[in-house]
């Protein structure tokens, strides 16, 4: 008799999952291929262009460490306000610097407010704890992205996939550099994920208006103000408090042991700013901050500026995945300019499901591009920038594929600067060095010159080529 209960308690709980499953597949997937998005205003690519400098200058941030490095000089600078927004935090020596850093400005009076994505940071280990201290700070504020919801599958694909750091009102930084260790060249060098932002400076002491800081900070508003941003639920009690507390002093201990390993990590030198590149003009682009499918506002204004440059367009994603749905908002008999491909190999690639999509379109984007690269240094690229021409330079968060297209937030800066622009082209220059050209034949110019791909992923691959085809438009 109990086993008979016990066996249909099982039969149940199973009922109830498959249940759930199918709610989840049509309310979490099938159900963004039938809801169109809604119609809003975009830019016009006539305002991206001018003819005289203006206050902000751009500082390319290419290399990891460097980067890691002058972000947190920033921070360590701070004076009034810091802002911060990203996908996720990822584990590791820098992640708990980047934080450490985050309290020190707190507790020297800086105003910091932080938003991370409601899925990914809350899966992290500990986050919770540090939550806590940051609740518990008077001087931070601390929101989270449209965390998943189990009645509510389709939030699961409204992602935060912003990465801005904001300072003072001065400084902005921008790019596809999550917070962890392999960011910032750290840990195996295998696991790498060469990325890339700009700093935007204003150089108008005292004055930002035309300046970009004043688009961030009107974006961060935006985003800070929106519905799906919220303050965690849970209730700071007295003993949550204390472990809050207690999280952070092990932080600052932590930053404090490691002063001499990465002392670039600690310096307040801000001489390095004077690097920065004159623009003409620098304007933040953003998609629409909603739910099911958004307007592609940045795709339409990337095939804008496709079908406005003469000579040559460069596009490097570390995924590309031009599906039918996106291949409509782009007019490819306006294209007149020759197009430069750069991104991941098989044997480069950590991410499978998106790779797969790739290699469905592979073919084609070989026969359509006049040259397409495929990644084989150290690592992965993880960087997403596009140039126009020798004059326009677009750089973000913007992955080509559908997910940033149409379901993510995501944030670009296009930036009309010349000689940026042929600075940044040089510092490509060195990643397609360690790529390998396709051939016409879909092969490799250079074969001899490739990594190695393990069988087991050979395998992965074709099987998740066939697997991921109904997901496609939400990879």
């Amino acid at each position: 008799m109990i086993k008979g209960k016990i066996k249909k308690g099982i039969k149940g709980i199973g009922l109830i999952l498959a249940l759930y499953f199918l709610y989840f597949l049509v309310f979490g997937v099938v159900i963004f291929n039938f809801i169109p998005p809604k119609d809003v205003d975009f830019y016009s690519i006539d305002g991206f262009f001018a003819e005289e400098p203006i206050q902000d200058f751009a500082l390319l941030l290419e290399e990891g460490y460097q980067s890691g490095a002058r972000k947190l000089s920033l921070i360590h600078n701070a004076q009034s306000t810091i802002d911060f927004s990203t996908y996720t935090f990822l584990g590791g020596d820098y992640t708990k610097i980047f934080i450490a850093s985050l309290f020190q400005a707190a507790d020297r009076g800086v105003k910091v407010r932080i938003i991370a994505d409601g899925l990914f940071y809350n899966i992290l280990n500990q986050s919770k704890v540090i939550s806590y201290g940051f609740m518990a700070h008077p001087n931070i504020e601390f929101k989270v992205y449209e965390p998943f919801n189990f009645l509510k599958p389709w939030v699961i694909n409204n992602r935060l996939h912003d990465k801005i750091l904001i300072v003072d009102n001065k400084y902005a930084v921008i790019g596809g550099r999550n917070i962890g260790d392999k960011y910032v060249d750290l840990g195996p060098r295998e696991k790498f994920a060469l990325d890339r932002e700009v700093l935007l400076i204003n150089k108008d002491e005292g004055e930002i208006k035309g300046s970009v800081i004043q688009q961030f900070n009107q974006y961060f508003n935006l985003l800070w103000e929106s519905e799906f941003a919220i303050r965690p639920r849970r209730i700071l009690t007295a003993r949550r408090e204390s472990k809050g507390r207690e999280k952070i002093s092990l932080l600052l201990n932590f930053a404090e042991d490691k002063k001499e390993v990465y002392p670039e990590f600690f310096s307040q030198d801000l001489s390095w700013l004077e690097e920065g590149i004159p623009t003409n003009r620098v304007t933040l682009i953003h998609n629409p901050l909603s739910r099911f499918n958004k307007t592609p506002v940045i795709w339409q204004v990337l095939t804008g500026l496709m079908e406005w440059a003469d000579d040559e367009i460069f596009v490097q994603s570390p995924y590309i995945i031009p599906t039918r749905k996106m291949r409509d908002y782009l007019d490819v008999e306006k294209v007149k300019a020759e197009i430069t491909i750069l991104t991941n190999s098989l044997a480069s690639t950590p991410n499978l499901p998106a790779f797969s999509g790739y290699m469905a379109y592979r073919r084609e984007i070989v026969d359509y591009a006049a040259k397409v690269y495929e990644y084989h240094g150290v690592g992965s690229i993880h960087g997403k920038t596009y140039t126009f021409d020798n004059r326009i330079s677009v750089i973000g968060s913007f992955n080509l594929d559908p997910r940033s297209a149409f379901l993510s937030t995501e944030t670009m800066v296009v930036i009309d600067s010349e000689e940026f622009t042929i600075y940044l082209k040089e510092e490509i220059e060195n990643l397609l060095e360690q790529s390998l050209l396709v051939a016409p034949n879909y092969q490799y110019f250079n074969p001899q010159k490739a990594r190695d791909v393990p069988i087991g992923k050979k395998v992965i691959i074709n099987i998740l080529r066939v697997l991921t085809y109904p997901f496609r438009h939400m990879l």
